[in-house]
This record gives structure tokens, sequence and C-alpha cells, in this order.
């Protein structure tokens, strides 16, 4: 197959401190995305209260944010800069949007078991953390 394929290739797969850096990165946008539009609302709010919003929305910015670049152009703006990009595991070629979903769901599973799904990254050949295994991705380098 085609994933078998690529295993024995060389790939420069994406490693795990670039891409917590490139997570870094995104987050920092999410954050300041979300006050923006927070404070915004509050501005036209009368007495409203926000603050169950505020603590979802950057939950679903991220999620609005992160399988809309995945599945169109590859990337993150934090995955951009760092020269990193995700892949379809099978075909090495752009995933659809619903597989951007799982993988997005299946990040929030890696990190919220103390991390180690994130973690990982670091322990094997193909640098796929849970998230990457699940959804059938892979994070490589851009060429």
């Amino acid at each position: 197959t085609l994933a078998t394929a690529a295993r024995t290739r060389s790939i420069a797969y994406g490693g795990f401190w670039i891409r917590t850096l490139a997570y870094v990165i995104d987050t920092l946008i999410i954050v300041i995305l979300s006050e923006i539009i927070v404070r915004f609302l509050k501005y036209f709010a009368e007495n409203g209260d926000l603050s169950s919003f505020a603590a979802i929305l950057p939950l679903l910015i991220s999620f609005i944010y992160m399988t809309i670049l995945w599945s169109s152009v590859q990337a993150t703006v934090g995955q951009k800069l760092c020269g990193l990009r995700v892949v379809d595991a099978m075909t090495g070629t752009k995933i659809s949007f619903l597989r951007a979903a799982g993988r997005w769901f299946a990040l929030l599973l890696a990190m919220s078991i103390l991390f180690v799904g994130v973690i990982m990254i670091a322990l094997n050949e193909w640098k796929q953390g849970l998230h990457d295994m699940l959804a059938g991705t892979y994070v490589v380098k851009s060429e």
C-alpha cells in the first residue's frame, strides 16, 4: 500500500518540538481571536453575562480554525510558519473536512489523557500522536 511505501521512503516527518511550537503559535492566534470577539460582544451587550460563552468560544474557534485549514491548505498558520503540513497517511494528499474534524476531536482526546497521546509523537518512528493514528494522518515537513 501507499502507507507502506511512504514508511520506506525518506519522508521528513514533523517532530515533537517543532509541532509543539506550531501549536503554541496557533493557540496564541485562537486566544487573541477569542478575546477580540468577546470584547466586541461585551461592547454591544447590555448587562449580558458572557462568561459561559467566553469559556467555550476558544474551543469553537479552535475547531473552525484547525479543521478548515487542515482540510484546505493542509496546515494551520503555526504549522505553515514551522514548515509543516498535515497529509493523509495512505495517499500523502490533503485530508477531507470530515477527517480534519475527526482529527480535531482525537486531538482533544490525546490531550485529555495527561497529554500522553501527544507525547507519543516523540516516541515513534513516524512522529504520530494518538490523534494522527486515529485520523490516519501524518504531519510532514513541507517541500
